[in-house]
């Protein structure tokens, strides 16, 4: 690989990166209902502060740009999908497609700092590209599987096992597109080792949830309890579940193509 492959490209960075902060100003992302306005001047305010130091010459300035360009590419993904899971409404906007802005942001953002940095380069840039592949899996699901994209939107756990399996997934098609460095093994292998642990942390939220409502349940003695506390019992145990399966089925495939991508690599 030639020295030249690997140098950055501050210029093109800074055009990413305002592009980013023009789709913020223009009303094409969080102003359709994530966090408002005033969110949205000040994320791209951060975009056009990351394009300014991005374009530098001082090294230190365009490490500050990472911060500057990651934090509003991440929170273009996160704010409106959260603020979807929490009103009930995910499901609605992703069939619509009323997301497409905001991971069209979220993969500006990835764009420039892939700029800012070598092509081998993992980890803000990895979950940018995360972010917004997995707005795009989310949204292709909720056409094709809705009832797929139903249980991945169910709660801000099963979104956040959804988000991190699509950033693991980003890093190994970077690994598999340009090779599989020590910086890209090390992430792929601590957001694998991620997924089972938030898939556990869902099943005891869920456990809890379900048993805060035997109480209830039992309340009415032989007139054969709560028939609302039975159906709260059953989904905190549906949630549970959901979130494990999720984890582990996540880890267990991209195990797999890490090992594939190291095998392909030996060979």
């Amino acid at each position: 690989m030639s020295d030249a492959a690997t140098l950055p490209d501050p210029r093109g960075a800074a055009v990413l990166a305002g592009i980013g902060a023009a789709l913020y100003w223009g009303g094409l992302t969080l102003g359709a209902g994530g966090a408002g306005a005033g969110a949205d001047t000040a994320m791209g305010a951060l975009y056009l502060a990351g394009a300014l130091c991005a374009a530098a010459r001082d090294d230190r300035l365009r490490r500050l740009a990472v911060a500057f360009i990651a934090l509003p590419a991440l929170w273009a993904v996160l704010a409106p999908l959260s603020a979807s899971v929490l009103a009930g409404d995910a499901l609605a906007r992703l069939s619509g497609l009323r997301l497409w802005p905001e991971a069209l942001c979220a993969l500006a953002g990835a764009l420039a700092l892939s700029a800012l940095g070598p092509r081998d380069a993992a980890g803000a840039a990895d979950l940018c590209f995360g972010a917004a592949l997995g707005m795009a899996i989310l949204m292709a699901l909720a056409l094709l599987w809705p009832e797929a994209a139903k249980t991945l939107t169910r709660s801000l756990l099963h979104l956040a096992l959804t988000l991190i399996a699509a950033s693991t997934m980003a890093v190994l098609l970077r690994a598999a597109l340009a090779g599989l460095t020590p910086r890209s093994r090390r992430m792929a292998t601590g957001l694998i080792a991620l997924l089972p642990l938030l898939g556990f942390a869902g099943t005891i939220l869920g456990i809890m949830g379900a048993l805060s409502a035997l109480p209830d349940l039992f309340a009415d003695g032989a007139a054969g309890g709560d028939t609302a506390a039975l159906g709260a019992l059953l989904g905190g145990l549906s949630g549970a579940f959901e979130t494990t399966l999720i984890g582990l089925v996540a880890a267990a495939a991209a195990s797999l193509a890490l090992t594939l991508i190291d095998t392909a690599r030996d060979g």
